[in-house]
């Protein structure tokens, strides 16, 4: 969903245009971005933990296109 990069958090407005469009129920588009906003959250505390304290480069992958990144604000500037 392209709407997603545009705000994680839907207004109603918002939530029924994505509703119509994708002729899903608001409840299901609901749970798509709390799914969503959830599993980035998830990514990006797998991602800190990884972080190391000496200003090392590492390696983090991205889970939506496989593409590998070695600096966190790199890693951060794609999502």
């Amino acid at each position: 969903m392209s709407k997603y990069s545009i705000g994680s958090n839907l207004s109603r407005k918002m939530l029924e245009d994505v509703s119509l469009s994708t002729k899903l129920k608001k409840h299901v588009v609901q749970i798509w971005f709390q799914n969503t906003r959830a599993r980035k959250r998830k990514d990006n505390i797998k991602f800190d933990s990884n972080q190391l304290l000496d200003g090392s480069t590492i390696n983090k992958k991205c889970i939506h296109c496989s593409l590998t990144f070695k600096l966190k604000s790199t890693f951060e500037n794609h999502l």
